[in-house]
């Protein structure tokens, strides 16, 4: 596992939506956010209707928990439709609401635990592809890329090392361990996770789309 010393954020600012029904918690994130020079909240709403967040151009969205992981997925999903270039975190999501969140467009997880700079550097990370997911969703991305697949999809099939960090993380080990077990950075780690979130993500697409049913032609 070779290391990468790319910095996950440039001198602007980063631009980020919040979108939590809990507006109290939504308006502590964005003070939290605010405080950093680089992190620039650009909009705060409760609505779950994302469309507004298009005239904002966020680069990052959050979604705190609904409470309905249905209701979590299609707001990830709507993110998806209106803003595909943006990236979407999962906030305060137990590890149901999260799975399906991750499945449903989510990239990373931000939890009520972490800090200042914790919830800032998962948010710059996102930027450059780095997820950062708990041990089910961890365990629950793994299994679903090891299950006998399309073999003409060879973009949806797990690398070893994505394999080997996501058995360490599903087992319980932190980013840390697993980045001291290979003796890389924690972010490294959480870049070899969003590679295989964007690959459990598309591969869920294909699935979706291979049991939609086809109209019938007239």
């Amino acid at each position: 596992m070779a290391d990468d010393s790319r910095s996950p954020t440039d001198e602007r600012a980063i631009a980020v939506g919040i979108i939590d029904p809990d507006e109290a918690r939504g308006q502590a994130l964005a003070a939290t956010l605010e405080a950093d020079p680089a992190t620039e909240v650009v909009q705060v709403t409760s609505s779950l209707d994302p469309s507004p967040l298009i005239w904002c151009a966020p680069e990052v969205v959050i979604v705190g928990a609904t409470g309905d992981p249905a209701t979590t997925a299609q707001v990830c999903r709507a993110i998806d439709e209106h803003l595909p270039a943006c990236r979407v975190a999962i906030a305060n999501a137990t590890d149901d609401e999260a799975i399906i969140a991750i499945t449903a467009g989510a990239h990373t997880q931000i939890d009520s635990g972490d800090d200042h700079n914790r919830t800032v550097e998962l948010v710059a990370g996102a930027i450059s592809g780095e997820s950062q997911i708990g041990s089910e969703p961890a365990s629950t991305v793994l299994a679903h890329l090891t299950e006998p697949g399309d073999l003409l999809q060879p973009s949806a099939t797990v690398t070893e090392t994505e394999r080997e960090v996501l058995i360490r993380l599903g087992r319980g080990d932190t980013y840390a361990m697993v980045a001291d077990a290979y003796n890389v950075t924690a972010r490294l780690v959480r870049l070899y996770v969003g590679y295989a979130v964007a690959k459990h993500q598309r591969r869920s697409r294909e699935e979706a789309g291979a049991t939609r049913p086809v109209a019938a032609r007239t």
